[in-house]
């Protein structure tokens, strides 16, 4: 027979059980701070799973606090609630008066796999609507499975009891295609399970990182796009899965103090970049390749060299396709190069220097003006000369025109034949009178016969006489003296002897 004792003892424990005690909800209703001074609180009205009856006509009890981690402030703080569906702890108090203090795994939601207990695994995605029967209950389990996640992974590695290899984060943003195509998250195991192809987000690297692609203390953003950017830390020295001739990187890296910033349409489609390297070398690259600045050889660039770089210039603007570009020289030195034309288009362009040197031709399509010198167009004097460039062209292929026929008649007349003491053209014909060494045109033209019908224009007309002034006549008389099909060129306007 029990003791008095006992039995007032036991009648208090059913009196404070049913005034204080913690029973598993599920919430039916969120009612979240919405607009300014709307009295919501955060609250929720969860069903009471432990029921007498399923049909209890008083099953909710509303507005229960949901514990927050409030981090203090007016409209501020971190605001959360259960989502409809979920099962929470409730402590009641006072009969109906409850708090939630946390949400409750069970048969209907699952919670994500961690490859060791100690992982951090924070993923969360936009709200399923759970199956309800009529009287509120969830009755269909598990809820449909989250989709187009969010994910934050803080990667412990091997469970040894002691520091090791681990440590790395890495944080997706909307969305993870792993975690929409898998849920369950199996398999997301270390930091290179999480691929940059189709994700956005971070990846930060540790000392010790679990990675076989990187080197340690790398940091990296990465976009949906394919692109990135990333900063590294450590050389292939300091990474445990490099080797003396291959990097475990996946991504060019040139080792501690390089970081790039990669443009790209898809991770295998990469295009243009800007990347630092250890020696403080800059470049700005219209194409990507998988070797150092100073193997590069596509696209177009941009690029300034640091004081310890084995490129010989300074700083280089270059079209690698066309072979075009500008650079400076580490002795001062500038060079620019095209293979076809360099313009300059300037209301004025003035040249400072004590020499400017011309190894080529120079032609001018406007006026000219300067100081005395030896240009046939006669510059000079004291105070300079100038003409009309149309002026200056006449006079110089007037000079040029006198030259090349003296030259010519000399030339031609040297290389006639002799035919029984008779200078004859190379067809046989016998000239007038005349030596064959002759120098002067005039000498030229008495000594060699009429040339009407022997040459031709290079359309093919008839030369004659009537048409040619004195010195073309020379010239080309003399010419009637070269060698058959010999090809002559005069000036502008006549080709060749027939």
């Amino acid at each position: 027979m029990p003791k008095l004792k006992n039995r007032f003892m036991d009648e208090v424990i059913r009196i404070v059980r049913r005034f204080m005690r913690l029973e598993l909800c599920a919430v039916d209703k969120v009612n979240w701070h919405e607009e300014p001074y709307d009295k919501k609180f955060n609250t929720v009205d969860v069903i009471m799973r432990d029921r007498a009856t399923k049909d209890d006509p008083n099953p909710i009890r509303k507005q229960l606090p949901v514990l927050q981690n409030f981090l203090g402030g007016h409209c501020g703080g971190y605001n959360w609630n259960p989502r409809r569906g979920d099962l929470v702890w409730v402590f009641f108090y006072g009969g109906r008066q409850g708090i939630v203090l946390a949400n409750a795994w069970g048969w209907h939601e699952y919670p994500v796999c961690r490859p060791s207990p100690y992982d951090i695994a924070d993923k969360n995605g936009q709200w399923m609507m759970p199956f309800f029967d009529r009287s509120g209950d969830f009755i269909e389990q598990p809820y449909p499975k989250l989709k187009k996640p969010y994910c934050l992974r803080w990667f412990h590695g091997p469970v040894t009891g002691t520091t090791g290899k681990g440590r790395d984060w890495a944080w997706l943003f909307d969305f993870c295609t792993h975690g929409d195509s898998k849920p369950e998250c199996d398999g997301c195991d270390d930091i290179d399970c999480i691929s940059r192809d189709g994700n956005r987000g971070f990846k930060f690297y540790s000392q010790q990182t679990e990675s076989k692609v990187a080197h340690p203390y790398r940091d990296l953003f990465f976009n949906e796009s394919g692109s990135y950017w990333m900063f590294d830390a450590k050389c292939c020295e300091d990474c445990e899965e490099c080797t003396e001739k291959s990097c475990c990187s996946e991504l060019f890296t040139s080792g501690r103090g390089f970081w790039t910033i990669q443009g790209a349409l898809s991770v295998q489609d990469l295009k243009g970049h800007i990347r630092h390297y250890p020696d403080g070398t800059i470049e700005i690259h219209s194409a990507t390749e998988f070797v150092d600045y100073l193997s590069e050889a596509t696209g177009a660039r941009c690029i300034v060299t640091g004081p310890s770089s084995q490129a010989e210039y300074s700083w280089q603007i270059k079209d690698f396709l066309a072979n075009a570009y500008a650079q400076a020289f580490k002795d001062g030195k500038i060079l620019i190069e095209s293979p076809t034309e360099i313009e300059l288009k300037a209301p004025k362009i003035t040249l400072n220097a004590g020499l400017t040197e011309e190894t080529g031709n120079n032609q001018v399509d406007g006026s000219c003006a300067h100081s005395s010198c030896s240009c046939p167009c006669g510059g000079g004097g004291g105070g300079g000369a100038a003409g009309s460039m149309e002026e200056v062209v006449a006079a110089i292929q007037a000079i040029q025109e006198t030259q090349a026929a003296e030259s010519s008649c000399s030339e031609s007349l040297s290389n006639c034949c002799i035919s029984d003491g008779e200078v004859c053209t190379s067809g046989g014909n016998a000239c007038c009178a005349g030596s064959s060494g002759s120098d002067s045109m005039d000498e030229a033209w008495d000594s060699c016969c009429s040339i009407d019908g022997d040459m031709v224009f290079s359309d093919n007309s008839p030369v004659t006489t009537d048409e040619l002034s004195a010195s073309d006549r020379a010239a080309i008389d003399a010419m009637s003296c070269c060698w058959e099909n010999e090809p002559v060129t005069y000036g502008s306007d006549w080709l060749g002897c027939i």
